[in-house]
């Protein structure tokens, strides 16, 4: 049914559940410039409950002039850790936990893991290197700053 909507825990389950589970990692993480409406969707369950669809169509993309296709809290050039709490807030997230949850994320997604899951799959060299490379970069930009 149209009109229903996502609630927030299941939400942040979806969001928990979206690092290393399939996928690469969310577009923020992994410079997957090439992110856009279409790559967001809802699957309801059996009981009419809409639920976050599991990532998809998250191939390396550097986005057109360095630029996301979509913006995460108005930043499509250099989202950062703010950038990325401000996002989920405006999806009802709590701050809090949405640091939590970014948190949780930078601990289990980082090159090696990326190296570990790109091994078992026909990737250039070059463009594992480029990631993995660009994954570590996001990670300093994503991580809390020590006051």
């Amino acid at each position: 049914m149209i009109g229903r909507r996502c609630s927030v825990s299941n939400a942040a389950r979806e969001i928990e559940g979206a690092h290393w589970t399939g996928s690469p990692q969310p577009p923020a993480q992994a410079a997957a410039g090439d992110d856009h409406a279409k790559n967001v969707s809802f699957l309801m369950d059996a009981q009419g409950q809409w639920k976050l669809a599991p990532p998809y169509d998250l191939t390396y993309c550097p986005g057109y002039q360095g630029e996301h296709f979509m913006d995460v809290a108005g930043e499509g050039r250099n989202p950062g850790r703010d950038h990325v709490v401000r996002a989920a807030g405006q999806g009802g997230i709590a701050p809090a936990r949405a640091e939590q949850i970014l948190d949780e994320i930078l601990e289990k997604a980082d090159s090696q893991a990326w190296n570990r899951a790109v091994s078992n799959y026909p990737v250039r060299p070059r463009t594992a290197r480029d990631v993995g490379a660009r994954i570590e970069a996001n990670r300093r930009v994503l991580q809390k700053r020590n006051a």
